[in-house]
């Protein structure tokens, strides 16, 4: 499976009065794993749409929990992975590391989804292509 590690450098906008990482810049980094990890397998989402007539791959649920805090200018390294596959979702699950201390560890689901009118919400889920969960196992 492919694995993805980025580094990430805590800017000062990152975080709040106390100092600290404000939680949601965490799922902000978080979806820039995800978006590095299709990279990685050789999908970069700017490409998912004409390759495949996807939208993307929202988001549909998250866990997450908050081991440590992270603070200005610590530099953290995010590790991205895919853990699971289904027919038309799958599940990512990320790790941040300040060193040695985990940070952060999160799982995200995730949906292969075009645009459809017809559908109630405007979105239609898609079956994955096998080529691309075989771009993740290549690797």
């Amino acid at each position: 499976m492919v694995n993805n590690v980025i580094e990430i450098e805590v800017d000062w906008a990152d975080c709040d009065a106390a100092g600290i990482v404000f939680y949601p810049q965490f799922f902000r980094m978080m979806n820039r794993g995800t978006h590095k990890l299709f990279d990685a397998a050789g999908l970069p989402f700017h490409e998912l749409t004409q390759r495949y007539g996807t939208i993307g791959v929202p988001l549909l649920d998250i866990e997450a929990t908050f081991r440590s805090p992270a603070r200005f200018g610590d530099r953290l390294e995010l590790e991205s992975r895919v853990v699971e596959w289904r027919q038309k979702t799958f599940r990512v699950a990320h790790v941040m590391r300040h060193g040695a201390r985990v940070v952060f560890e999160a799982r995200e689901l995730r949906a292969w989804a075009t645009l459809d009118a017809a559908a109630p919400n405007g979105l239609k889920t898609l079956p994955i292509p096998p080529e691309v969960k075989a771009r993740f196992s290549a690797l």
